[in-house]
């Protein structure tokens, strides 16, 4: 393999950190979408949300990038809400 050659593993560590990426960002995703999330969260426990802030998700390297966004923005919001509560 050439160095250039780009390696399958790494485009897959780089389509995982670009779904995180678009997750950190409200103005990424349809602000209705958001709230919905954020009112169904709101109805969480505590043990609830730090168990889903804090937990740590594998995806095959062709999962789609939209169900890795999803699963970071859960995290993301999760952990938002904890720190409102607390």
């Amino acid at each position: 393999m050439e160095p250039d050659d780009p390696n399958p593993a790494d485009e897959g560590l780089i389509r995982r950190m670009r779904a995180i990426d678009k997750a950190g960002a409200d103005s990424n995703f349809d602000p209705a979408t958001l709230s919905a999330i954020r009112a169904e969260f709101a109805g969480y426990s505590e043990k609830e949300l730090k168990d889903l802030a804090g937990m740590h998700f594998l995806f095959n390297d062709d999962a789609p990038a939209e169900v890795m966004e999803g699963v970071a923005l859960s995290k993301r919001l999760a952990a938002e809400i904890l720190g409102k509560k607390g």
